[in-house]
């Protein structure tokens, strides 16, 4: 009797840690062209996030939101302690809607104009490749 507990206790307990799964994973030199292309390239943390949903005259949905990050490190570009960024999705896109699914992971993301890509723009920091991290910061 004891025995089985146990194994429904640890059970339950791995399923609810959450898990990071990291997308297709991306060469280094993929990295360092979104590094090139952004005009700020940053390390943090999204404490706080707002979103609307709309449709657009095609009557495809689209989802924009706003995201402010705890930053760890400027890597480059100018900012302070926190940076917001936008980030808009359209139905059809080749990417899930969710900007920023892990909330509670720091992230590396590359922006430009204050905004990020809908796809492509952002990456837990433990999904880096550790070649391009011990690169940071890069020259263009």
């Amino acid at each position: 009797m004891y025995h089985l507990t146990l194994v429904a206790l640890l059970s339950v307990v791995a399923m609810a840690t959450p898990t990071l799964a990291c997308s297709t994973p991306l060469p280094t030199y993929k990295f360092r062209q979104l590094y090139c292309d952004a005009d700020l390239v940053f390390r943090g943390f999204q404490v706080q996030a707002s979103s609307s949903l709309a449709t657009d005259l095609y009557g495809r949905e689209v989802q924009s939101g706003r995201y402010t990050f705890e930053v760890q490190h400027l890597y480059k570009g100018s900012g302070g302690s926190m940076i917001d960024v936008s980030h808009t999705w359209t139905e059809g896109d080749p990417c899930p809607a969710g900007a920023f699914p892990d909330g509670g992971i720091d992230y590396l993301v590359f922006s430009a104009g204050g905004a990020v890509e809908t796809c492509r723009h952002s990456f837990p920091w433990s999904c880096v490749p550790d070649s391009f991290k011990n690169s940071l910061p890069i020259q263009c």
